[in-house]
Order: C-alpha cells, then sequence, then structure tokens
C-alpha cells in the first residue's frame, strides 16, 4: 500500500530564516523539496523528492521545477543567511571569521550540460601528467570552524558559484573571469 499523500509539509524549523528570500507560495513549495530530498533515496531529483513525500501524482508537478529553473530568489541572499547561521552557531562571538575557498569539477558529459567545459582533474592528475575532464568547474567558499563531534575544525560551505572556459563565457555573452578572478569577486561580495 502506498502511503498517504502529504498536503503538506510542516515547517523545518531550521530553514526558517530562509523564507525571507522567497514568495510565501515558493518557501512552501521549497519546504516539500527539502524534505523529499532528505527522504529520497537514490537520485535526488524533483520527481523522486516528490514521491518520497508522497506527491508522486501530482498534477502541477511543474510549479515544483520551476523553483529551481526560475530562481528569481537570490543566491547571494541566502548565502549571506546560511553564512550568519553558521557563524552564530559554530563560532564564539570574539572567534574570528576565517575562510577557505577551493575549486572541485563535477564530472558531466552531454549536450545539454550548458556550463560544461574542459577543465584539470586535479584527482586523476599526476606528478608531471595533467589530466582533463569535461564537466563543471565549481568555486566554492567555506567557513572555518570547530565542531562539536569533532576534534578538528571543519570547512562548511556557504556559496558555490560555476567558473566557466572562455568558451562558455562567449557563448553565455559573459565576460570570461579566472577561477582566482571569481574568487576575488566572491570575496569582496562576502566583505560587504
Amino acid at each position: 500500500m502506498s502511503p498517504a499523500p502529504c498536503a503538506s509539509v510542516p515547517p523545518l524549523s531550521l530553514l526558517a530564516p530562509f523564507a525571507v528570500a522567497f514568495t510565501a507560495p515558493t518557501f512552501r513549495h521549497v519546504l516539500v523539496l527539502v524534505s523529499g530530498t532528505i527522504l529520497a533515496s537514490g537520485r535526488r531529483t524533483v520527481a523522486s523528492a516528490l514521491r518520497a513525500v508522497g506527491l508522486g501524482d501530482e498534477r502541477r508537478f511543474t510549479t515544483y521545477h520551476r523553483v529551481l529553473n526560475r530562481d528569481v530568489w537570490s543566491a547571494l541572499v541566502l548565502s549571506r543567511i546560511l553564512l550568519d547561521l553558521l557563524v552564530r552557531t559554530f563560532l564564539a562571538p570574539d572567534a574570528p571569521l576565517e575562510l577557505v575557498v577551493d575549486g572541485t569539477l563535477e564530472r558531466r558529459r552531454g549536450r545539454k550540460v550548458a556550463w560544461r567545459g574542459r577543465f584539470h582533474d586535479a584527482t586523476r592528475s599526476q606528478s608531471g601528467h595533467v589530466v582533463t575532464s569535461d564537466g563543471i568547474h565549481w568555486v566554492c567558499v567555506m567557513l572555518l570552524a570547530p565542531v562539536p563531534w569533532s576534534w578538528r575544525r571543519w570547512a562548511l560551505p556557504f556559496l558555490t558559484i560555476p567558473t566557466f572556459t572562455p568558451a562558455i563565457s562567449a557563448k553565455l555573452g559573459k565576460t570570461h573571469r579566472t577561477a582566482p578572478e571569481r574568487t576575488e569577486i566572491l570575496v569582496r561580495l562576502i566583505r560587504c
């Protein structure tokens, strides 16, 4: 027997601070998607998230897709809220704010991957032998903080942006910036 569909998902108190970045209806959809993503097994898609919360037969499933593909909300506003929560949760009031930046390659292939380029693949390269792979290169900014369940500090990500090859930048009509240049812009945004 299949579970009864969830008419509404109870608010996740952890996500309440993020409500200011969305309209009320969109935030209700966000809560459903987050709950479904946590509960889903296998690939984390919108359809699998909806199935996990009992909305597999939802006729207006495209409404949930629009939360992600229309992105009327601001990722920078959300990242600032997340950074504030991380600082208040894990750092002492007088502790310095230490940030680390890392680049990572998400290997992706296919014609429909818009930001796909060919990038240096650090995990497959060896000394004297450079390997490149197709994918999306991300620059991730993280807060370095002590966590109660570990003896060492953790790097807690709060902002991630893609970097592009010159060809992808031209295709998207954007000024090409290298990963260090994009990192510099991120640091300036965080300092504001």
